[in-house]
């Protein structure tokens, strides 16, 4: 199917955009010095890693209600899910069900994205990090999906190919850029907790959404999932940090021409998918909206820290019941249930 989705829009010179804007969802904030109950934030990487690419940002408040998420995604072209230290689990230890607020915004513009595109509009959705986590932990119908790693926080690892014809991320590499991160020095990484093939197979909907389309280990020889990208529609993700490559210069990341080169063709991958709907904003709109009118804080001098600016944003609300009662869980978990 997204073979045909693909053809279909590489042929209509139509339903495409030359001004692409991408929505990257916020995080609440794990920033010691800006408490996650006034403020959201991400790193200023990924912005830079996007625009290098051709395309603009605005952010997407995990916090606002559906219908402003909504209008901003009529209005975008696709949506990124960054890493961060954000408890991903719903918590389901009272009666019924209490919600994680920012896990269920994930998970509505998850179900939204797939809407899109069996619309017949190309709409891509990419998780990288704790975003990789997110998406396939929405995906899994909210399996705990993740495993404990050891050391891999700021570390480059091998990939490890799952041979592919049809995957649309090992096209967008050149096979000298992927021989080299195969055999001689791998993407970084930068967290501790993985998603491992024995999920993909104790969680049904899981393996059933996505494949697995390359692996890497950890500092125990632990094999996890390193790239996945859904069967049908242009969602996929990465557990490793193509970014920091380019933009992040007090972690451990190489600069070198080969890193430097595969985050710019994953970069240049997803926008291009991006290009292929026809979604647009206004002038008057973006101006708006647009990431130039937050505020990016200095981080190169706090100690501990993976990111040299950030872009803080105040908190948009609270969560309130009436927000829980109205965040759709049972229909997102019917739409990945196995049907018998």
């Amino acid at each position: 199917m997204l073979k045909i989705i693909i053809t279909s829009l590489l042929l209509s010179s139509v339903l495409s955009t030359s001004k692409p804007t991408i929505g990257i969802l916020t995080n609440p904030s794990d920033l010691k010095d800006y408490d996650k109950s006034l403020y959201s934030y991400f790193p200023s990487s990924y912005v830079k890693w996007i625009e290098q690419a051709g395309a603009r940002v605005i952010p997407i408040h995990w916090d606002s209600s559906y219908d402003e998420i909504t209008v901003i995604l009529n209005s975008i072209n696709g949506v990124l899910f960054t890493g961060g230290d954000v408890d991903l689990y719903l918590n389901n230890t009272q009666p019924g069900f209490t919600f994680n607020k920012f896990t269920d915004t994930a998970s509505f513009i998850f179900q939204k994205v797939i809407q899109f595109n069996k619309s017949g509009k190309f709409y891509p959705l990419l998780g990288i990090c704790q975003g990789f986590q997110l998406i396939n932990y929405i995906a899994s119908s909210y399996y705990e999906v993740l495993t404990r790693m050891t050391d891999d926080l700021g570390k480059q690892r091998l990939l490890e190919i799952v041979p592919d014809e049809d995957s649309f991320v090992l096209k967008s590499i050149d096979t000298i850029t992927l021989d080299y991160l195969k055999n001689i020095d791998g993407p970084y990484y930068s967290h501790n907790w993985g998603v491992i093939q024995q999920t993909y197979e104790k969680a049904y909907s899981l393996g059933a959404f996505f494949k697995i389309i390359a692996y890497s280990r950890d500092g125990i020889d632990l094999k996890y999932v390193a790239i996945c990208e859904a069967r049908e529609f242009p969602i996929y993700g990465y557990q490793f940090h193509p970014e920091k490559h380019q933009f992040e210069w007090i972690t451990k990341a190489t600069h070198d021409v080969q890193h430097i080169k595969y985050s710019q063709q994953l970069a240049m991958d997803f926008i291009s998918m991006a290009k292929k709907n026809d979604n647009t904003i206004s002038d008057e709109e973006l101006a708006k909206l647009i990431i130039y009118n937050y505020q990016q804080i200095n981080r190169m001098d706090k100690p501990n820290t993976s990111f040299s600016q950030v872009y803080l944003f105040e908190r948009q609300r609270n969560e309130t019941k009436s927000d829980q009662q109205q965040l759709g869980i049972y229909y997102n978990i019917k739409f990945f249930r196995k049907h018998h």
